[in-house]
């Protein structure tokens, strides 16, 4: 082969000898237009195209610088999720904790009240179990002190009915006295008639010492009683007891005027008798009252209600007073007038 290839060569060498003027030149002319032509259609281009690619590849650049800070953003972003993700767990995990936390102190705060209360109620069973010694001790004293405070408040209750008693018998002892003041001033109405009675008497004596007109002063003297037992029992309230004095007192010094001469006895009978059918009563004069009946009604009346304004013998000597010599309607006053006593 290399000896063929050595014969080419040898070939070829002579034929370039043989045209050596015109292959240089065409050689050369060649080459620069191949350059010329190179250059216009590729090399040009080319550089145009390098151009545009560098613009491009500029452009993608800053597209990629602008990725890559967008990259950086969303793994910026991506890391503060997650961090926010991390951080939301570990909040809820605090809150857990918390929770716990709050029924942990729950629970001691439960813990320690208990242990407080069992405590108390150690303390309270010591003190149940020493006051159970100490009443069992002293059963027999309780029983001596309930007795003691039943009696006491037996005591009370008598005390607080006495009391009641009491007030009972103050309103009771005003309106008997309020009585008593009514029963004295008809009481000294019949003082009064009494001084008449008495004056009567006297006349009578008088009368009596004159011999010859003995028996007319008698029988005067009788008139003048009767008139004035009349007058006692028609007599039902003060003005009108007061009136029959007045007229037994206008009789008086008739009498007393009269003398001792026959005509002028006869004339002061005659006035008398006159007097006497004026005055003549609707009842009977007998029907005096007893002491015992007024003491009786106001003994019945005031028993049932526990009152007990005066003693017994204060009572007898008020029916006395009250009813000796008197009528009837003065036990009748009296009884209604006890029996409105509270």
């Amino acid at each position: 082969m290399t000896d063929g290839y050595r014969r080419n060569s040898q070939g070829y060498d002579g034929e370039e000898q043989g045209y050596e003027p015109y292959s240089w030149g065409s050689f050369a002319f060649g080459i620069m237009l191949g350059v010329i032509l190179v250059y216009v259609f590729a090399v040009r281009p080319s550089e145009e195209h390098l151009h545009e690619l560098n613009i491009r590849v500029s452009r993608l650049d800053r597209t990629v610088e602008k990725l890559t800070k967008a990259k950086e953003t969303v793994d910026g972003t991506v890391d503060l999720l997650s961090q926010l993700a991390k951080q939301k767990e570990l909040t809820e995990q605090v809150q857990v904790v918390a929770d716990m936390n709050e029924k942990l102190k729950a629970q001691f705060s439960r813990l320690s009240t208990m242990n407080a209360d069992i405590h108390e109620a150690q303390v309270a069973l010591d003190r149940i179990a020493s006051l159970h010694t100490r009443v069992s001790d002293q059963y027999p004293i309780a029983i001596q002190a309930e007795q003691a405070f039943n009696q006491l408040v037996n005591l009370q209750s008598q005390v607080l009915l006495s009391q009641k008693d009491s007030r009972l018998a103050s309103s009771s002892l005003s309106d008997l006295l309020h009585l008593q003041q009514r029963i004295v001033q008809q009481a000294e109405d019949a003082r009064l008639a009494d001084m008449v009675l008495k004056n009567v008497f006297a006349m009578q004596d008088d009368l009596i010492d004159g011999q010859h007109l003995a028996e007319k002063a008698r029988r005067v003297a009788n008139n003048m009683i009767q008139i004035e037992t009349d007058l006692i029992c028609q007599t039902e309230d003060s003005q009108f007891a007061v009136q029959s004095l007045d007229q037994l007192l206008t009789m008086q010094r008739k009498l007393n005027r009269a003398g001792r001469t026959m005509e002028d006895g006869q004339s002061l009978v005659g006035e008398l008798l006159a007097q006497e059918q004026n005055l003549k009563p609707s009842s009977s004069p007998s029907s005096l009252a007893s002491p015992w009946h007024a003491l009786q009604t106001l003994a019945a009346q005031m028993a049932p209600k526990r009152l007990l304004p005066m003693s017994s013998s204060e009572l007898h000597r008020l029916a006395d007073h009250l009813s000796q010599g008197a009528p009837q309607y003065v036990a009748d006053l009296v009884a209604p007038t006890a029996a409105e006593v509270r």
